[in-house]
């Protein structure tokens, strides 16, 4: 009697053990392409993706963001084909360390500025060891991760390259990403003197965007009505935590986005924040 129940309880182990294989196995990729704006606290990471194809931008301030790309990133996928470490402050950077002992990435855009943090040296360090392309895009430079989708940088340039920089925040690079030309803006933490570049050296045309990533968190240093003229964003996204020192984001940009009816969502309050494209892009939180 007991060998029988011994056998049965082993006989559906192994049927559920199939099951579950047979069900991971057998997921689809998901056909539509995603922007996620991942909820890392008090800091930044934005992950795009079409199928098994990821750009990965910052990784926030901890090692976080790791089972955030599990919960979001295909089963078993365990290669980015792409990264942009926007400036190498420790809120952006520490989670792409972490990022980088877990997944395979491909290639690494970045502004090459020199820095002396410990946590950037760790990341260089572990891009050498690695042999990872490192590239810092020229502006104007863009590329295709995917059909239909491109990715376009606008700032800085080589402007910083082998160079050390009073301002990290404004060494950010700043980038669109556009899907059948619908466009969605990231910013780093680009303040005044980087906005007002960016705006003076390009029209609307070119940076005109259904969805913009407010710039530093919010702060109110980084606001231009100007620049939000011309990017004519519907969907405004903060990323920021709650109850942060800083007071990210500031009142002043959120008033500014609600007088002139920009759709706000916030990490600190809608959680991890989709966009997904479905003949333009429409945003929804988590929570």
């Amino acid at each position: 009697m007991l060998k029988t129940i011994l056998n049965f309880i082993v006989i559906t182990l192994l049927l559920i053990g199939f099951s579950l294989i047979f069900k991971v196995g057998s997921r689809q990729l998901d056909p539509a392409v995603k922007v996620y704006f991942l909820d890392v606290g008090q800091g930044d990471s934005e992950l795009i993706q079409f199928g098994d194809t990821q750009v990965l931008i910052d990784g926030g301030p901890s090692s976080d963001v790791v089972q955030k790309l599990g919960d979001k990133m295909p089963v078993g996928d365990k290669n980015i084909e792409y990264m942009i470490l926007t400036h190498p402050h420790a809120d952006h950077i520490v989670g792409l360390n972490a990022v980088l002992d877990r997944y395979t990435v491909g290639k690494i855009y970045s502004s090459g500025v020199v820095g002396s943090s410990d946590v950037y040296l760790e990341f260089l360090s572990k891009v050498r060891d690695k042999n990872i392309e490192m590239v810092v895009p020229e502006i104007g430079y863009r590329f295709e991760p995917f059909p239909d989708g491109e990715i376009s940088f606008f700032w800085p340039g080589d402007k910083f390259k082998s160079l050390e920089a009073t301002d990290l925040n404004d060494t950010s690079e700043v980038n669109n990403f556009c899907y059948k030309s619908h466009c969605i803006f990231f910013t780093g933490d680009i303040q005044a003197d980087a906005v007002a570049e960016i705006s003076a050296s390009n029209d609307s045309t070119k940076l005109l965007s259904e969805v913009i990533k407010v710039p530093h968190h919010g702060s109110k240093y980084s606001l231009s009505p100007e620049f939000y003229q011309k990017v004519n964003p519907e969907t405004a996204i903060v990323s920021a935590s709650a109850g942060n020192s800083y007071g990210h984001p500031h009142q002043e940009v959120l008033n500014y986005l609600q007088s002139v009816g920009i759709n706000i969502f916030r990490t600190d309050q809608d959680g991890d924040i989709t966009c997904s494209f479905v003949d333009k892009w429409q945003c929804q939180g988590s929570r």
